[in-house]
């Protein structure tokens, strides 16, 4: 069982036959998930040229005034422990320049910002 950020949409199919009892949480603010950054926070970010710790900050606070978020998070946590492979999807490629790295580490530590 693991939390894994190495599959971003383009490849979504392919892992899903590799992985086909796994969940793919597609975490993309096109799909209006509560786990995916605003777009005024995307396009600050971009127009800005922010630093990822920067945009880590910013999302995280985001992240912490969303009871939907925490909610998700913690109903997340819960499939984790209970055996389920989760896949946190989106369109960057890098995973490491990606939110999927920041909730990731939000529930690896457990951690929902309350």
């Amino acid at each position: 069982m693991s939390i894994r950020i190495d599959c971003y949409l383009s490849v979504l199919k392919t892992f899903k036959k590799t992985y086909p009892d796994a969940l793919f949480e597609v975490i993309t603010r096109a799909k209006n998930h509560p786990l995916s950054p605003s777009w005024d926070l995307l396009k600050r970010a971009r127009r800005e040229n922010w630093e990822f710790k920067k945009y880590e900050f910013s999302f995280l606070t985001e992240i912490a005034k969303s009871s939907i978020a925490k909610k998700r998070l913690r109903e997340l946590q819960e499939l984790h422990k209970h055996g389920v492979d989760i896949f946190l999807v989106c369109y960057e490629k890098d995973p490491l320049k990606c939110h999927r790295s920041i909730i990731k580490n939000l529930l690896e530590k457990q951690e929902y910002i309350e």
